[in-house]
């Protein structure tokens, strides 16, 4: 006799994902809403729903216990909604908070992907609200799913008077070619993007799968001015400016260049550390040049903070 393992929940998954592309079945969600929840088959319920960025609503029980730690999905759903970098107009704020208050209780949350929420969705209203959306040019469409996500950015993009650049119709178009494309909908995992030409990284590139931020390579004829970064070409260094998020060096380190900063993209935290090996490439090329050095030791013990309030 032989004997079959069990299909893991991943296994399940695959296995959907290569049956249906759920971009190209929303004539079912309409079918959905017609019939009523009875209607609707497990494979929708807990995979497909959410291509279109849809999850079942929880009961809450979760929050404060709940079976292992899980609360109860209820007859209801949860209807998220993608911003690309976070920005909206005015008309499009205006939709959302009105169906909010048709449809979800009047209730939207913000997540920290730049997404919007809405919770006690109805199936019956799914339709409207996805069509209300449609109407001034927003989605639900990927922000759940093994996709590119919500491609995230800078939410003052084009406004921030010290921006590099305005990164946010790079953001636009990458959306528009990843989000719906046939080619796309069916990753390994989610797939997590940032595009920021903000100097303070505040979308935070290094924690998404792919993080593209924006520099500015000036011309090195008095380097001492602190017109550039250091000159290491390693990724893991870059060189913020002012504002919250820009940790500086003890006092008198001026690295390659006067006046510079560096910080070290983090891994597992947000803590600024200051590698020995860096320090003496650069405070041997300063000491060639007669600029301030500072000691290993009063390195080591500096931590910038960069943790925005």
């Amino acid at each position: 006799m032989i004997e079959t393992s069990k299909e893991t929940k991943a296994q399940r998954a695959e296995r959907l994902k290569g049956a249906l592309n759920p971009w190209s079945a929303y004539a079912e969600i309409e079918r959905f809403a017609r019939e009523g929840w009875d209607s609707i088959p497990p494979e929708w319920l807990n995979t497909y729903f959410r291509w279109w960025g849809i999850y079942t609503q929880g009961d809450g029980v979760g929050a404060v216990g709940g079976t292992g730690g899980e609360g109860k999905a209820v007859r209801y759903l949860l209807v998220r909604i993608r911003i690309p970098n976070g920005l909206l107009t005015a008309a499009q704020t205006r939709r959302i908070a009105d169906l909010a208050e048709r449809y979800a209780r009047g209730v939207a949350d913000i997540t920290v992907r730049q997404n919007i929420q809405l919770h006690w969705v109805r199936i019956e209203d799914l339709p409207a609200v996805i069509q209300g959306l449609s109407e001034v040019g927003i989605s639900t469409l990927g922000s759940c799913g093994d996709v590119t996500r919500n491609v995230t950015g800078c939410p003052v993009a084009g406004v921030d008077a010290d921006e590099i650049v305005d990164a946010s119709p790079l953001v636009q178009a990458a959306t528009a070619m990843l989000n719906g494309s046939p080619e796309f909908y069916n990753l390994p995992r989610k797939f997590k993007v940032s595009i920021t030409g903000c100097r303070v990284w505040c979308s935070y590139p290094e924690i998404n799968d792919v993080g593209l931020t924006a520099v500015r390579q000036w011309e090195r004829t008095r380097p001492w001015r602190g017109r550039s970064a250091t000159a290491s070409p390693r990724a893991r260094y870059r060189r913020p400016s002012s504002g919250c998020c820009a940790p500086t060096l003890p006092s008198g380190a001026r690295g390659r260049t006067s006046g510079s900063t560096a910080r070290r993209i983090p891994t597992k935290s947000f803590g600024t550390s200051w590698p020995a090996s860096w320090w003496r490439r650069s405070s041997a090329t300063s000491r060639r040049r007669g600029l301030p050095t500072a000691s290993t030791a009063e390195l080591h013990n500096h931590k910038g903070d960069t943790t925005c309030h």
